[in-house]
């Protein structure tokens, strides 16, 4: 992505960077400015894995989408919120399964077009457990 969040074409490896995910870690490291980016899906079963430690509360995402788009508000609009709670920046996660965006425009990605007559399935499972 560029700075205004327009898909470049180009895809670029996590390893070692603020992006590397790969092993359990902590989203909100210092210096955290948020997400808003694309992850390229590997072909294992599960794609994704949250834990809180606070509620103790597991998520694990599935999905049949090549891409995942990660996205962490700022923060929150004001909304009564169960007993006036407050929260912090960045207090939500969004994982938006997908193909890969502007597909279209970049031929060395899986496509997105839907013929007449093909078929779509997207199917994304977000699964909770209590780990506690």
């Amino acid at each position: 992505m560029d700075n205004s969040l327009l898909p470049t074409g180009n895809i670029l490896p996590v390893d070692k960077t603020a992006f590397d995910f790969k092993d359990i870690d902590t989203i909100k490291r210092d210096g955290f400015i948020g997400l808003d980016n694309t992850f390229i899906l590997n072909e294992t079963a599960l794609k994704a894995s949250l834990i809180s430690d606070i509620s103790g509360i597991k998520m694990n995402v599935y999905t049949n989408q090549p891409a995942v788009v990660v996205y962490t508000p700022i923060e929150f609009p004001e909304l009564p919120f169960k007993n006036s709670v407050i929260y912090d920046k960045y207090p939500a996660i969004c994982f938006e399964t997908q193909g890969y965006p502007d597909a279209p425009n970049n031929a060395h990605f899986p496509t997105t077009v839907l013929k007449p007559g093909e078929e779509y399935i997207n199917t994304s499972i977000f699964e909770f457990k209590n780990i506690t």
